[in-house]
């Protein structure tokens, strides 16, 4: 069990797993401080498919940064979109293509699989400069996700798409940190007729240093100098990697409900990939989107 990290050219990050299962919620789907995430109720740790549906095909993704441009650090946003831009294809998000329709990890014939492929690029970003306040409960997160797809220069609706919340750290997001770093769920009643599937991932600054791998590990550094950008990348590729593999919360996740990121929750691979800070890093890609 090795630490975290990234980094890309001058600053992407990148989080690695090793072979992943699951979270949930509307129920809620948390990314759980180091040390907090144990499974319960008697279960065990195998992965199960339930008969839902998971995320195939290119899988869009979209941005929200929540609580105005200046109120995030100056690298937050060009660290986060330049992992996006990169994640889709890489051999830590390829595990997720083990994920079929079908109770296997091995898709025979007419079964189908996650695809591992993922679609970012800068036009994919709603800017709210604090439509909800600053002190934010999950009920608001909707409200904002609703706000992104139905307000001027919305966002378009879709069904198979990701759409991942990020506040500023001048926000407070209500149970972050104490009970959640991250979570994901979905919606019915966002868009009538359209089920959305959205994630949270707040940027802590340096403030939340229990949801990072690196200080989780003993380290003082991240491997980008953004330990809150560093943090929002560790958190998404969780999320990223759950929503595609249980999107409604009814297909692949154990029998006490963990998915395959909650499996694999803070668990990395081999640090193999030097950091110009010190701190470990065990992936990194991408080019730098500006």
């Amino acid at each position: 069990m090795k630490v975290l990290a990234r980094l890309v050219g001058v600053a992407i990050a990148v989080i690695a797993l090793s072979l992943l299962a699951g979270q949930n919620m509307e129920r809620i789907v948390v990314k759980k401080p180091f040390g907090q995430h144990k499974t319960g109720g008697g279960g065990n740790d195998q992965i199960l498919y339930h008969g839902g549906k998971i995320l195939t095909g290119k899988v869009p993704i979209y941005v929200i940064y929540y609580g105005g441009i200046g109120s995030f650090p100056s690298t937050t946003q060009l660290i986060v979109n330049s992992f996006l831009f990169g994640l889709g294809g890489t051999p830590q998000f390829d595990v997720n293509k083990t994920y079929c329709n079908v109770n296997t990890t091995t898709c025979p014939d007419g079964g189908t699989s996650v695809s591992g492929k993922l679609s970012y690029d800068l036009g994919h970003i709603y800017y709210d400069s604090g439509s909800q306040g600053n002190a934010l409960k999950s009920s608001d997160i909707r409200k904002i996700v609703e706000s992104a797809l139905t307000g001027p220069g919305h966002l378009p609706t879709d069904d198979s798409a990701v759409y991942i919340v990020i506040t500023a750290p001048t926000t407070k997001a209500s149970g972050f940190c104490t009970s959640y770093c991250a979570y994901h769920t979905a919606s019915t009643t966002i868009v009538s007729g359209h089920t959305i599937h959205y994630a949270l991932a707040p940027e802590p600054n340096s403030k939340c240093t229990a949801c990072d791998g690196n200080f989780a590990m003993g380290e003082s550094k991240t491997p980008n100098d953004d330990p809150g950008a560093d943090e929002i990348v560790d958190a998404l590729m969780h999320e990223i990697s759950e929503t595609v593999t249980d999107p409604d919360i009814s297909a692949w996740y154990t029998t006490s409900g963990a998915e395959n990121g909650d499996l694999c929750n803070f668990v990395y691979g081999t640090a193999s990939v030097p950091s110009a800070t010190g701190a470990t890093a065990n992936a990194s890609w991408g080019a730098i989107l500006t």
